[in-house]
């Protein structure tokens, strides 16, 4: 049975355990964040084909994933941070724009499929495949980490470094 959400078009695709992280400024969206967390639902992040992210008319593909916001903080200069996680993956197949400009679609589910079992002629190429899916998925999940996230790994390294240097210096006083 098909379902009424809110659309976000973006210039990235969002896969289903997916992270992305945005900076929310426009009011329609601002308001979005409000519905969806006041009623525990989801938005619908879709592909930009043709148009811009902001300000303007965007045309998407039909193809979509449902956001489940997990964090939001207030940053500066009245800018809203949230960071969702992609649930499960959508087919538009009707489109409004609410008089504030927002987005809205008719939406079926997609049923996720098993994946098949290769023939024994083709596991390397299967392993290869999925090798090459998870490093995607990671670089498109730390292509939108937080700036958070990155003062924490900075830390991190800051602090693998002084234990490296402590160590040395002990080897060189013994």
């Amino acid at each position: 049975m098909p379902d009424l959400i809110p659309l976000f078009p973006l210039n990235t695709v969002l896969f289903p355990g997916g992270r992305l992280s945005l900076r929310i400024f426009e009011p329609r969206y601002v308001d979005m964040v409000r519905h969806c967390m006041r009623e525990s639902t989801g938005f619908g992040v879709v592909l930009i084909r043709e148009g811009v992210e902001a300000g303007g008319p965007a045309e998407t593909f039909d193809v979509g994933t449902l956001a489940r916001i997990v964090d939001f903080d207030q940053l500066d200069r009245g800018l809203l941070g949230i960071t969702a996680v992609g649930e499960r993956r959508f087919h538009v197949v009707g489109r409004e724009v609410q008089k504030d400009g927002l987005n809205t679609g008719t939406v079926e589910w997609l049923v996720e499929r098993e994946a098949a079992v290769p023939m024994a002629d083709f596991a390397p190429y299967a392993q290869l495949l999925e090798h090459l899916r998870r490093q995607m998925l990671g670089f498109v999940n730390d292509e939108h980490r937080t700036a958070a996230n990155r003062d924490e790994r900075q830390q991190e390294l800051m602090q693998r470094r002084d234990q490296l240097m402590g160590a040395r210096r002990q080897q060189l006083a013994a």
